[in-house]
């Protein structure tokens, strides 16, 4: 056995000193690969003579590298024999024992000693019952090795058992260059060890709250612990309560804060809470057990400093009821509030869970009665404090009627007012009392006994109608209070002025000449007439003419309080032609309502000059003829447009 490797370096060395490198694989007659081995077709030069290597002959050392490594259990890791030739060499053989309880071999690969080098590797055989493995060797053919480097790569896996094994040599051999072993005195060997600890559980702390704390608020929503692995293991955990408030887990998740989601707790209650940490390296579990405390809640102050004080009399039947209340914790308080008349038990809830620390009763209270009332407060987590039960008597019933209605609006024996007037007036009640009013209105009686509105609370009143024109109403307000108390007023009066008469103007005619010579008068005539209210009285102007002719004058111009029943008034008019021949001029006459611009009414105006005097003259008999004899000539007539 431990002549094998030496058989196989003479075998090799003639090879390649007689035949060369390149037909080593068909002399061996099989694939090299098997023994990782590398053909280089290139020699290597050696070293001049041998005298050489003699002078600089050192110490060989073969080590465990590293010569000492901590690992987990189940952890698989690698070692390295490492040389460092102190001469140059061309082959190694050596056999390693390790303890098999702690570790279990599982490979053995080449190093990068004999990187670049036609090699030959054999990783040997491993034997994990008896902890050896034998037969580990490597040479280099035609070259030597002086550089250090890893030999060999050795995996092991450690056993799930604590404890040191030494990883030790025995049997190594290393070869010179002269395939002769290196003397003992000149190889140094090192052994090495592995030491296998134990996976430490991952660890619980920072609770929150902390264990045993007190006074937590119930408000509370979160528990939190920190959960650590010394190795940095992932880990399951859970969160569980007790009495049950909320629960949390997780699964293969890393070091950090861990929480529980947590609600509804009690006031005044211990709760106990359970961590639990399994580590996935040793599998071992941590259990944290956590105490708190909550809270607790005090109770409401009891209400007090009641207004009405206990046993006041002569209160107000309209007084609100008040009181002092608050709650030691700051909670938000609510208050349920019972009064009752002549029951010193009083159970009528009048209201029910306000924040106020005032109550304003609904309606007014009984006069000359005795009330019993009590106020029981609540916190906003159902405690409650109750108050005394207290009292106090309302006053005499002493009703003032209301006031005596005044400031009449229209004022007592106003004239003049209008048909649709609206009356109003002040009144009022001393207590403050509602008050409701009648309104009597009649004409021509000073005793106006004619109801109008009834129980009206406005103090005013619109009547339904216009009066009527030219009347003395009468009329009365009479208060009454909501106890029954009334108060009447005085009568008053007013007068309605007469009616107004509204004229409306109207005109009616048509001023139409033709073929007047420039400069000759001409007349004519129209008519204005009133057509509006009976007896009413229109003052009338002519307001605006035509701008052309060189005078005009009208018989009258104006005119004033026309009636209706007068009639119409007929205006004359005369006016000048123009000077311009073959001209027509047209226009017109605009007469106004003097009290109401508005009111207006025209009358259309419109003149021709004739062509020359000869036409002037025909058309002057024909004229004459016309206005001689007004029923003959009807062709003739319409022939000139008259």
């Amino acid at each position: 056995m431990r002549y094998k490797l030496w058989k196989k370096v003479i075998v090799f060395t003639i090879i390649i000193s007689f035949i060369g490198a390149s037909v080593v694989p068909i002399i061996i007659g099989e694939n090299l690969s098997n023994y990782n081995l590398e053909i280089v077709n290139e020699k290597r030069s050696l070293t001049n003579d041998f005298s050489y290597f003699d002078i600089f002959r050192g110490i060989t050392y073969v080590n465990i590298t590293p010569a000492s490594k901590t690992v987990e259990k189940g952890e698989t890791f690698t070692i390295g024999v490492y040389i460092s030739p102190g001469e140059p060499m061309i082959g190694i053989e050596l056999d390693i024992s390790f303890n098999a309880t702690l570790l279990q071999a599982n490979s053995v690969s080449e190093g990068d000693l004999f990187d670049g080098y036609t090699s030959l590797f054999d990783g040997g055989d491993i034997d994990n019952e008896n902890g050896e493995i034998t037969g580990v060797y490597g040479l280099v053919v035609g070259d030597n090795v002086s550089d250090p480097g890893y030999f060999c790569n050795i995996s092991f896996t450690a056993q799930d058992i604590a404890g040191i094994s030494n990883i030790e040599f025995y049997g190594v051999i290393v070869t010179d260059q002269n395939a002769d072993p290196i003397p003992s005195e000149d190889l140094e060997v090192n052994d090495g060890s592995v030491t296998i600890e134990e996976n430490s559980p991952s660890s619980i702390s920072n609770p929150n709250p902390e264990n045993g704390e007190t006074d937590v608020s119930v408000d509370l929503t979160q528990l939190s612990v920190t959960i650590n692995d010394p190795e940095g293991d992932t880990f399951d955990w859970s969160i569980e309560t007790s009495p049950d408030i909320g629960t949390s887990s997780g699964s293969d998740e890393n070091n950090g804060t861990k929480t529980c989601g947590v609600d509804d707790l009690e006031f005044n209650t211990t709760y106990t809470w359970y961590v639990n940490a399994t580590d996935s390296g040793s599998g071992d579990t941590t259990t944290k057990v956590y105490e708190f405390t909550t809270e607790i809640n005090n109770p409401p102050y009891e209400p007090s400093d009641p207004d009405p004080y206990n046993g006041e009399t002569d209160v107000s039947i309209d007084t609100d009821l008040s009181w002092t209340g608050g709650d030691p914790d700051g909670d938000t308080v609510y208050y349920n509030v019972y009064l009752e008349a002549g029951d010193p038990t009083p159970d009528i809830l009048v209201s029910e869970n306000q924040t106020e620390t005032t109550y304003t009763p609904e309606e007014s209270l009984e006069y000359e009665t005795q009330y019993f009332w009590q106020i029981i407060a609540w916190d906003e987590y159902g405690a409650s404090t109750p108050g005394d039960v207290w009292d106090f008597t309302t006053s005499q019933f002493n009703n003032t009627p209301p006031c005596e209605p005044s400031d009449p609006d229209p004022y007592n024996g106003e004239t003049d007012v209008s048909i649709d007037t609206d009356l109003s007036w002040t009144g009022g009640d001393p207590d403050g009392d509602t008050v409701y009013y009648n309104v009597y209105l009649e004409a021509g009686d000073p005793t106006p006994d004619i109801l109008v509105s009834e129980n009206q609370t406005e103090t005013a009143y619109t009547p339904e109608e216009s009066l009527k024109y030219e009347t003395q109403y009468f009329w009365q307000i009479i208060a009454w209070d909501e106890y029954g108390a009334s108060t009447p007023g005085d009568v008053w009066d007013f007068a309605t002025k007469s009616p107004i008469l509204e004229p409306d103007l109207s005109c009616s005619g048509n001023l139409q000449w033709v073929d007047v010579p420039p400069g000759d008068d001409r007349t004519g005539s129209f008519t204005i007439k009133n057509i509006g209210d009976p007896e009413s009285l229109l003052d009338w102007e002519i307001v605006d003419y035509p701008d052309w002719g060189s005078s005009w004058n009208f018989t009258p111009k104006s005119g004033l309080d026309l009636t209706p029943e007068d009639g119409q008034v007929t205006v004359e008019v005369k006016v000048t032609a123009p000077n311009d021949k073959n001209t027509q001029f047209t226009g017109s006459i605009k007469i106004q309502n003097l009290e109401i611009p508005s009111d207006s009414c025209t009358i259309h105006v419109s003149l021709t000059t004739p062509k020359n005097k000869s036409s002037y003259y025909f058309r002057s008999i024909i004229y004459y003829l016309i206005e001689r004899f007004p029923s003959a000539f009807p062709i003739l007539k319409l022939m000139i447009k008259l």
